[in-house]
């Protein structure tokens, strides 16, 4: 199974590291162990490492 790893800078960092919205995204497409990091020397920049069952399939964003 593939280990993707994303990063990308956040505003508020402890906002991101407590939503549940990993996993309610990626869940349902069969991605697990996601695990989140934190950039020490730029506490903005937050990275996220998940494994992922099947590259070809992609989450679809709920409609509010």
């Amino acid at each position: 199974m593939p280990t993707v790893f994303g990063y990308h800078d956040v505003k508020d960092t402890a906002h991101w590291l407590a939503s549940p919205k990993r996993e309610e995204f990626f869940g349902p497409v069969g991605v697990t162990n996601i695990r989140t990091f934190v950039d020490p020397q730029q506490p903005t920049r937050v990275g996220v490492l998940m494994n992922v069952p099947d590259m070809a399939v992609r989450p679809v964003p709920r409609q509010p």
